[in-house]
């Protein structure tokens, strides 16, 4: 996992955007999944450890999250503003239709706006295999993204900061045990992620190594 320093002012740009979605405007309107009656659980290590106890018994998703989600796939409309529902699906595709044609972004996996004890639970995303970028916006900074070093045999948590951060991993499949990424997060303030994968190809790790040129560069 290696954190990216955002220096490009067009990225910049763009990641202003994206905080439209923070507004009351865009998250009045999506029905939120789960509750945040179970975050403790969800995203303890205790729960990590019987995740992880699985092995490839676990589907690779998450169990549980509380959250609005954006994606295509996932929005789920709240109320009958069809001029508000339309709003929010334009600009979600001019959005990722931008990061995709400007920065070689493949797909959008997650686009999800976290209230206050918003959460993921612990899961390995080993379904999903592929190099991802993981672009995370933070009210207050009081929030976390927390993995497993599977080598080091050891967990990792990485604080939140307020605005923007970006990171870069790859997750592995259950077939390269060793690039298994465990991870999970959780906020008491709120906070959005937005990530993209690109696929376990050598031509997409290049994609991704041009894309932290791309960013961190002013």
């Amino acid at each position: 996992m290696r954190n990216i320093e955002i220096l490009n002012p067009e990225f910049k740009s763009l990641l202003k955007e994206a905080e439209w979605f923070t507004t009351v405007d865009a998250y009045e309107n999506v029905h939120s999944s789960g509750t945040h009656l179970k975050h403790s659980w969800y995203t303890s290590r205790e729960y990590a450890n019987e995740v992880m106890r699985l092995g490839e018994q676990h589907d690779g998703y998450p169990d549980d999250m509380y959250g609005y989600s954006f994606s295509a796939s996932r929005v789920k409309f709240r109320g009958d503003n069809i001029k508000a529902h339309n709003e929010i699906i334009e600009r979600y595709e001019r959005l990722i239709n931008t990061f995709k044609n400007n920065y070689a972004m493949k797909n959008n996996a997650l686009f999800t706006l976290y209230p206050p004890n918003g959460f993921i639970s612990w899961h390995n995303n080993a379904n999903a295999a592929a190099y991802n970028v993981i672009l995370t916006w933070s009210e207050n900074g009081n929030g976390y993204f927390e993995y497993f070093d599977i080598n080091k045999k050891e967990f990792v948590r990485i604080h939140d900061k307020p605005g923007w951060s970006c990171k870069i991993s790859y997750f592995g499949h259950y077939g390269e045990k060793n690039k298994l990424l465990y991870h999970t997060a959780h906020t008491d303030c709120w906070r959005m992620t937005i990530s993209f994968i690109f696929d376990t190809s050598q031509s997409s790790q290049f994609a991704q190594e041009m894309f932290i040129e791309d960013i961190s560069s002013e």
